[in-house]
């Protein structure tokens, strides 16, 4: 992910595709209020919900993508690569709450 953010930081605020999802620059990344230890990086269609991942200081440690904003919080990657590769390809109902 610091290599995602050193070579793109996010996309500008006029960004639009056609899975209306955002990716945050760093400084909007926040913290996640519920579940806790997450940092939201990315929403689509302005919140109506929001990817947060686990960070951790070591490669070996889990870092999932959570979707927030359905009945539940759920994991919808394991990693933020793999998210990225499930936008990329297309199928983003995986993404979705």
């Amino acid at each position: 992910m610091q290599a995602y953010f050193l070579a793109v930081n996010g996309t500008n605020d006029n960004w639009a595709d056609d899975c209306l999802l955002a990716f945050w620059p760093l400084q909007k990344v926040k913290p996640a209020s519920e579940p806790a230890g997450l940092f939201i990086f990315a929403d689509h269609s302005v919140s109506a919900c929001e990817y947060a991942i686990r960070l951790s200081q070591t490669e070996s440690e889990p870092c999932p993508v959570v979707v927030i904003g359905g009945p539940e919080p759920r994991v919808v990657a394991d990693s933020f690569s793999e998210f990225v590769e499930i936008y990329l390809t297309g199928d983003f109902a995986k993404l979705l709450p």
